[in-house]
């Protein structure tokens, strides 16, 4: 079905407008480049469709589905959302994902990805072997805290404020509030919003659109952020579900701009006529 999305967007752009598509900025570079179950902020439509389709083997009452639009008034149809929900079973708890991509004009790649992941109650890792997973995985964290684990990336660095955790601290962090030393740390003096608020917001938002999320992104702190909620299981010392959001503000922004001038362009630009819509002489 994802497939299907992307081989008729590309067929739309064969025959249709030509846009030029121009590849937008991204918070990520480097050996920076966090994924969820590998898909980041520098991949396409066209790679999550394939990303989907072979996670989604392992889950035969998945039913992925693809939300598509056209570009300003053009027969170009692409994917600005992809996502599934699978239901709990066979020793899996349930589990949700969504991205959400830019259009073509910025080359239709991932700004934002979440994925709601649950733990069945006999495969729920304790908060301590979780947080040591996302570590393994990320890094080390910018602040753990609010149940949360936060990465926030910055010039193409994980920003730091000096949060040292070990195995026990970490998981005393993550039941208490954020350490108001590192909350302090987060603001920026320009007035701009620490990315706590910003992430909070944005998770907050029924619509998740580029257009939509561009004003957050403007005022955000960072150049992009990883999230990773760990709420309690079966017991308080159990991890029952973790959901893992990644934001790239940087790439929300220079897209929402060459989106812009590229539609402002086609909307100035010649519309060729059908000779048939033409009235008889």
């Amino acid at each position: 079905m994802l497939a299907g999305v992307v081989l008729v967007s590309v067929a739309s752009m064969a025959m249709g407008y030509d846009i030029k598509p121009k590849t937008p900025d991204t918070a990520f570079s480097g050996k920076l480049h966090p994924d969820i179950i590998g898909i980041a902020s520098d991949d396409d439509a066209a790679k999550v469709g394939g990303v989907f389709e072979g996670y989604l083997k392992d889950f035969p009452n998945a039913k992925p589905q693809a939300t598509q639009q056209k570009f300003g008034k053009t027969d170009v149809t692409y994917a600005t959302s992809m996502k599934f929900a699978a239901p709990a079973g066979n020793g899996h708890g349930a589990e949700t994902m969504e991205a959400r991509f830019t259009s073509p004009a910025s080359g239709n790649f991932v700004y934002y990805v979440t994925r709601d992941l649950g733990f069945a109650n006999d495969k729920q890792p304790t908060q301590q072997e979780m947080i040591q997973r996302v570590i393994e995985k990320y890094g080390k964290p910018t602040a753990i805290g609010d149940g949360r684990m936060y990465y926030f990336y910055k010039a193409g660095k994980i920003v730091s404020v000096k949060q040292k955790y070990t195995p026990e601290s970490a998981v005393t962090a993550l039941n208490n509030p954020i350490s108001p030393r590192a909350a302090v740390a987060l603001n920026d003096a320009n007035g701009r919003g620490s990315c706590v608020a910003v992430l909070k917001h944005v998770q907050a938002e029924s619509d998740k659109s580029l257009d939509r999320l561009v004003q957050d992104a403007k005022g955000a702190n960072c150049d992009g952020l990883l999230d990773v909620v760990l709420s309690p299981g079966s017991t308080s010392e159990r991890v029952g579900n973790a959901i893992f959001t990644l934001i790239d503000f940087k790439r929300i922004v220079s897209a929402a701009k060459i989106d812009s001038d590229a539609l402002a362009a086609e909307k100035n630009s010649p519309q060729e006529t059908s000779s048939g819509s033409s009235p008889k002489l």
